[in-house]
C-alpha cells in the first residue's frame, strides 16, 4: 500500500525476469512484486490510489475513468481456467481440456464415438453441415456498382482456390468437424505458387492438411491467445527455425483452427459429447447385465422331476446308451437317478435332439414371464438422452411414441438452426485462416475491403407441397392476380411460362364455351332469341307449328332424339382444328 504521508515516495517496481526458454521467442516475462493492486493516477500527480479503499459514496464512473489508465488496445485479464503459478507468459496446453479428459484420459471421447447412438448423431450433424459446397460470393451485389468488377475478380479467384486444392475441401472439413467432439481441430494451410492456368504467378491454396491432435500442443500466452503449435516429437526435421522448449514451433499464421465451446478463450474448446457422458456410461454398464439376461432367459430352462419311488442308484451308461460303464476293478459305475436325469437334460440342451429318462419322470419348462422390457426401455431412454444431448432434438433420428407432425417439423427447424450455427464456425475459420492470407498475399491488405463472402448455404429448401396449397387457396380466394404468376413460378422454381400464349389459350377456351352454348340453344330451341313481328303467326314448320320452316327440314320437337343428335353433331363441328 502506498505511503500516504509521503505521496512522492516511489512505487514498488516489478522485478524483471527472463526465462531461458522464452529467450528463443524474443519475449520477456516479469514477475510482479507482491504488493496490493494499485492504479496510477491519470491526472498528472504522483502517487497511486488503492482500489481497495474506494467506496460507493466516493466512487463514480468518471472518477474510475480518471484514475484507471487502461489502454483500450491492450488485454489485461488472463484467460483460461487455470492460474499461472510461474512467471512464464507463454505455455503449452495439454490435450486434456475438461474434467472428463482430465480424469479418464484424452481418449474417452474416442471411446464414446464407438457407440452407434453417439456416432450416428455426430455424423448427422457433419453431413447436414457439409450438405452444400463452399461458395465465395461477390462482396458487391449490384453489377453497376463502381467496385463490382474488382470484387468479382476477387470472388472468382477465391472460388477457384476453394475448388482446386490437392485434397477436396469437403473431405478436409468433414474431418475437421471432429472438433465438435474433440473440442478443436488443427490443419496446416499450405500455399503454392501457381505455375500454369489463368492464375499463373499467383499464390493459391495447395491443400488444407488436418493434423492428429496427438501430434502437437497448442502454445498460448497468459491471455490464452493462440500463438501457434509445437510438434511433440523433436526428432522431426525443423524447417521453421523457431522452437519452444526444444520443440519446433509452427506459427499461428500457418494453421487453420476450428474450435467449439471454448471457455475463457481456451483454443482447445469443449466437446459436444460432455452432456452425453453420463447416459453413455450407464449404457455401457448395462450391456453385460443384458447379455447375462439373454443367455439365461432367451431360451427356456428345464427342470427334471424323478419319480417318487426312484431310489438307490442306476448304472452310468456309455454316451451311446448301449452298455454300462465300469471302474478299473470291474465294478459298475453308478449314480443317483437325479444325477442321471440332469446329465441327460444337459446333453439335450447342449445340442442333442433326443434323450431317454426313467418312466414316471417329468420335465417342466421355465420360461421368462417378460420380454426384457426393463432393458429395452432403459436402453431406449439412454439412447434418447444421448441423441438429445448431441442433436438438441430426438424426433429427427428416433421414432416418437407420442407426438404430431408439427412436432417433427419443429424438431427439423431446431436442427437446421443448430447446423447453421455450426456452419458459421466453419465459414469464419475458412475466411480467417485461408481466404484472408490468399487475399493479402495476392492483392495486398487493401483488398480486404472487398473480401468475398464465404457461405455453406445453397438455395433455401422449402416444402413445395405446403407452399403450393397455400398459393392455390389464395388464388381461389381471389387474393392473387395473374400479374403475380411470374413471381410465383420463380418461388416454386418452375420453368418460365409464356404469358401471351396462356392468355390466347384462355381466350380461345372462353370463345369455345360461348359458341357451344349458342349452338346448343339454337338447336334445342330454334326460335330462341328471335322476336317475331307483332301479330305475326308462327311460321310453318317452326317449333310452335311443328312444320318444316325455312331454316331446313324439321328435326322434331325440342328434346327429341333427332334434335339432340343434331346438336351433338353441331357441337363437334363448331370449331375445327386450326380455327
Amino acid at each position: 500500500m502506498a505511503d500516504k504521508s509521503n505521496p512522492s515516495a516511489p512505487l514498488p517496481t516489478s522485478t524483471p525476469y527472463v526465462d531461458p526458454q522464452l529467450a528463443q521467442l524474443g519475449r520477456q516475462a516479469t514477475a510482479p512484486a507482491k504488493v496490493p493492486y494499485q492504479t496510477p493516477l491519470n491526472d498528472g500527480s504522483s502517487g497511486s490510489v488503492d482500489a481497495f479503499e474506494l467506496n460507493q459514496s466516493t466512487v463514480t464512473v468518471d472518477q474510475i475513468n480518471k484514475i484507471a489508465d487502461a489502454d483500450p488496445s491492450k488485454e489485461y485479464i488472463s484467460g483460461g481456467n487455470d492460474n499461472f503459478v510461474t512467471p512464464l507468459l507463454v505455455r503449452t496446453l495439454q490435450n486434456a481440456f475438461d474434467d472428463i479428459t482430465g480424469d479418464f484420459g484424452d481418449d474417452v471421447y474416442e471411446q464414446m464415438m464407438r457407440d452407434p447412438a453417439v456416432s450416428s448423431s455426430v455424423q448427422t450433424l457433419k453431413t447436414l453441415t457439409m450438405a452444400e459446397p463452399l461458395k465465395a460470393n461477390c462482396a458487391v451485389e449490384e453489377a453497376d456498382a463502381p467496385n463490382y468488377a474488382k470484387a468479382k475478380e476477387y470472388s472468382d479467384f477465391i472460388q477457384w482456390c476453394l475448388d482446386n486444392p490437392e485434397r477436396p475441401l469437403v473431405e478436409v472439413l468433414e474431418e475437421m468437424l471432429d472438433a465438435l467432439w474433440r473440442g478443436s481441430y488443427v490443419a496446416e494451410v499450405v500455399l503454392r505458387d501457381q505455375e500454369t492456368g489463368q492464375y499463373k504467378g499467383k499464390q493459391t491454396l495447395k491443400k488444407l492438411a488436418p493434423k492428429n491432435p496427438r501430434r502437437y500442443w497448442m502454445v498460448v500466452d497468459r491471455f490464452f491467445n493462440l500463438l501457434g503449435i509445437v510438434r511433440k516429437y523433436a526428432f522431426e526435421i525443423d524447417y521453421t527455425k523457431m522452437t519452444f522448449q526444444g520443440h519446433a514451433l509452427i506459427p499461428r499464421d500457418h494453421i487453420a483452427v476450428l474450435t467449439f465451446w471454448g471457455v475463457g478463450g481456451d483454443p482447445r474448446g469443449g466437446s459436444i459429447l460432455r452432456p452425453a457422458y453420463n447416459a453413455w456410461y450407464v449404457r455401457q454398464q448395462a450391456w453385460p447385465a443384458y447379455l447375462k439376461w439373454l443367455v439365461q432367459w432367451a431360451t427356456p430352462s428345464l427342470i427334471g422331476i424323478t419319480p417318487e419311488n426312484a431310489g438307490g442308484t442306476v448304472p452310468i451308461m456309455d454316451p451311446t446308451g448301449t452298455y454300462p460303464l465300469t471302474h478299473p476293478d470291474g465294478s459298475m459305475q453308478t449314480e443317483s437317478p437325479e444325477a442321471a436325469m440332469l446329465r441327460a437334460m444337459l446333453g439335450f440342451q447342449g445340442g442333442g435332439s433326443a434323450m431317454a429318462i426313467a418312466g414316471g419322470s417329468k420335465i417342466e419348462k421355465i420360461q421368462s414371464q417378460g420380454e426384457g422390457q426393463a432393458f429395452t426401455e432403459g436402453f431406449d431412454m439412454l439412447r434418447r438422452e444421448i441423441v438429445l444431448a448431441i442433436l438438441r432434438v430426438t424426433r429427427v433420428t428416433l421414432e416418437a411414441k407420442h407426438g404430431s407432425k408439427a412436432d417433427s417439423s419443429d424438431a427439423h427447424d431446431i436442427l437446421e438452426l443448430f447446423c447453421d450455427w455450426i456452419k458459421q464456425h466453419v465459414v469464419a475459420m475458412i475466411t480467417r485462416d485461408v481466404v484472408v492470407p490468399l487475399m493479402v498475399n495476392n492483392f495486398g491488405p487493401d483488398s480486404l475491403e472487398l473480401i468475398p463472402k464465404i457461405s455453406l448455404s445453397g438455395t433455401e429448401k422449402q416444402d413445395i407441397s405446403k407452399l403450393g396449397d397455400t398459393i392455390a387457396r389464395l388464388f381461389a380466394a381471389g387474393y392473387l392476380h395473374s400479374s403475380q404468376i411470374p413471381g410465383i413460378d420463380a418461388l416454386l422454381n418452375l420453368p418460365e411460362r409464356d404469358m401471351e400464349a396462356q392468355l390466347r389459350e384462355e381466350q380461345d377456351a372462353e370463345d369455345q364455351k360461348r359458341i357451344q352454348a349458342q349452338a346448343m340453344t339454337r338447336l334445342v330451341n330454334p326460335t330462341a332469341g328471335v322476336n317475331p313481328p307483332a301479330g305475326a303467326k308462327p311460321a310453318p314448320g317452326s317449333s310452335q307449328g311443328g312444320g318444316s320452316g325455312s331454316g331446313g327440314p324439321s328435326l322434331g320437337p325440342p328434346g327429341s332424339a333427332a334434335r339432340m343428335g343434331a346438336a351433338n353433331d353441331a357441337l363437334e363441328g363448331v370449331r375445327k382444328p386450326g380455327q
